[in-house]
This record gives structure tokens, C-alpha cells and sequence, in this order.
């Protein structure tokens, strides 16, 4: 599946990507591998509600780390 969701992601198909990515993301071992390209996923469907949702989740498990903080400032632009 996780192949699946890159190649859906870099030929541009976000949404069948979100959805394998949503059901990836349940799996804590691959949740740092994709949420770069989850998070892009939902920014390129403008769903940005879904996106600071995702950022904020993941601030909460790990702290306010830059990289996350710069992840809401991407969100804000």
C-alpha cells in the first residue's frame, strides 16, 4: 500500500493517495516516513482544515519541534 500511495502522490492523483495514506498513518512505524507527503497530499486538495489537524496530532505526540512549527507556518501562507 505504501507504494501504492507514492506512486499515486508523484503522478499527482492526491485523493487516492490521502485515502492510502489514512489507513498507513494508523501504523505508528510508517507514520514518519509519509507524513511529508500526506501533509503535501492535503495541501494540494486544499484541505487545510485536515492538514492542521494532521500537524497539530503530531505536535501534540512529539512536542514543538521547528520542523512541525514550520509545518503550521506552510498552513498559514
Amino acid at each position: 500500500a505504501m507504494i501504492q500511495a507514492q506512486q499515486y502522490f508523484f503522478s499527482g492523483n492526491y485523493q487516492n493517495a490521502i485515502k492510502l495514506y489514512e489507513q498507513l498513518y494508523q501504523n505508528q512505524q510508517y507514520q514518519a516516513f509519509i507524513f511529508d507527503n500526506y501533509f503535501n497530499s492535503l495541501l494540494k486538495i486544499n484541505n487545510v482544515d485536515e492538514a492542521t489537524k494532521l500537524v497539530k496530532k503530531r505536535i501534540k505526540e512529539e512536542g514543538n519541534t521547528p520542523g512541525l512549527l514550520l509545518y503550521l507556518g506552510l498552513i498559514q501562507q
